[in-house]
């Protein structure tokens, strides 16, 4: 039985890749993936993203979108959605930092 989707919000001032181990105090979490989940990790551009109101898109905004666009089981699809989304959500307005999503599917168990 699927049930609906865990969406944790973890903000952070560390860029996704950029220090080396030891350079940062990091906080570990852990959550099991189980056949089909899949995790999503945002960075601050995306969360930060305006639009032509210069509103940002914020936590809600991404949650919804991210609950909507990943219940689709091809990945690549949900990916093409997301991106689609963030650039209306934009409109005419500067995108001010960089964005990265990246979206890791459980396709097995070991």
């Amino acid at each position: 039985m699927k049930t609906e989707p865990l969406i944790i919000c973890v903000q952070t001032t560390c860029h996704l890749g950029y220090f080396q181990l030891g350079e940062f105090d990091a906080d570990l979490q852990h959550n099991t993936l189980h056949l089909g989940d899949t995790l999503i990790i945002v960075s601050d551009g995306v969360l930060e993203l305006k639009n032509d109101q210069n509103e940002m898109l914020g936590d809600d905004n991404v949650k919804a979108l991210i609950a909507s666009s990943y219940a689709e089981k091809d990945l690549i699809l949900a990916q093409q959605m997301t991106e689609k989304k963030l650039t209306e959500y934009q409109g005419e307005s500067v995108q001010l930092d960089d964005i990265t999503l990246v979206a890791l599917r459980s396709a097995c168990l070991q």
